[in-house]
């Protein structure tokens, strides 16, 4: 019997240690899942926006459905997206530079993000593990190069893997202009379906009694 539930756990367990992650980038129009203006049509799963949230609200973070969002420079709803209007997250940092965090519960092998409102800056995204370090190679790109958007100032970009272990991105702004407010703004972030916590928990549940029936 121990044998067995031993054999179950490692099944459980060893995907996760196993897996080679293989994160790449979708950018606006050189992406199948990526769309450049808005969320993927071809990404079935979670998608959150801020339109619930009342205009103006400062916070170091904001739960919007199954997504945490957080910058160490605070975040401000602003009813002025170029995504699905009205509501915006802004980054409210003073010198016009940004350090977003987009966390999740569970892995999943897509992150899509709206950026709103921008200027031709360089941004960069870096996805991140169940620990929140990152996981896989860091993406810079220069807005200034990417196809002009249908919408001036509106991007969106996934972020994939081949195996569901992305747990997060983070998207940094390292140059901005206080002046103009050439901070960072995000919309519509969205998520490949991923399984409740409560899902993996029967499923492991169901596994380990069936180990018990086989070896019995």
């Amino acid at each position: 019997m121990k044998t067995t539930l031993l054999a179950v756990s490692c099944l459980l367990f060893a995907p996760a240690l196993a897996r080679a992650t293989s994160i790449s980038l979708g950018t606006p129009g050189n992406s199948q899942l990526a769309t450049p203006t808005g969320p993927s049509p071809n990404l079935h799963g979670y998608t959150a926006n801020f339109d619930n949230l009342s205009p103006f609200t400062s916070a170091l973070s904001f739960n919007v459905g199954a997504f945490t969002i957080s910058s160490p420079d605070g975040l401000e709803t602003f009813p002025f997206s170029a995504q699905s209007f009205p509501e915006e997250l802004f980054d409210t940092s003073s010198d016009g530079t940004a350090d977003v965090k987009i966390r999740l519960g569970v892995g999943t092998n897509a992150i899509g993000v709206g950026i709103a409102d921008i200027d031709p800056v360089t941004l960069s995204f870096q996805a991140l593990g169940a620990t929140g370090t990152p996981v896989g190679a860091l993406f810079s790109e220069n807005l200034a190069t990417l196809p002009v958007s249908a919408v001036p100032g509106n991007f969106y970009f996934l972020i994939t893997d081949s195996t569901p272990d992305i747990f997060g991105v983070e998207i940094t702004q390292t140059v901005g202009d206080p002046v103009n407010f050439s901070g960072l703004a995000i919309d519509d972030v969205q998520a490949a379906d991923i399984p409740e916590p409560g899902t993996m928990a029967l499923l492991a549940t169901g596994l380990t009694l069936f180990g018990f029936r086989r070896r019995a």
